[in-house]
């Protein structure tokens, strides 16, 4: 943080995770901290990050590829929820147009039908910057 670019950088992402957190709270949404550490592929979206041979304490665990299993079961429990968090995937890949490393933020929301029984809706992405700004002004 001790040059003008460093310091640029986190003070957008600083708006940026404002900017998120604000959106999803005013609307009533729980903000569910999922897992980094896991022991789950999840959607399987990807390839992994292992933890090595050892994994963690002796079991097989990985980098998270997205907090969507954890999301769920938080929905289910405290109704319409958010994930906002770091999220990594393993592909070899050496394009500009690949994140091996990104914060998601996701929401999950369960919504009940007469006669339809149970839907679940949930969306994630990455959020633009033209987002923010068009959020904070």
């Amino acid at each position: 943080m001790r040059t003008d670019l460093f310091g640029s950088v986190f003070r957008i992402r600083d708006k940026a995770s404002y900017a998120i957190h604000k959106f999803f709270q005013e609307r009533d949404y729980v903000y569910a901290h999922t897992p980094i550490i896991t022991g789950s592929d999840c959607e399987g979206a990807g390839e992994a990050f292992s933890l090595g041979p050892e994994g963690f304490f002796g079991t097989e665990a990985y980098l998270t590829v997205s907090g969507q299993l954890h999301g769920e079961t938080a929905m289910m429990g405290l109704g319409q929820i958010y994930t906002f968090g770091p999220t990594f995937r393993a592909e070899e890949s050496f394009t500009s147009r690949h994140l091996s490393e990104f914060w998601m933020a996701a929401l999950f929301i369960l919504h009940r039908f007469s006669g339809f029984g149970i839907f679940l809706a949930a969306g994630s992405g990455i959020v633009s910057a033209d987002f923010i700004f068009d959020f904070l002004s």
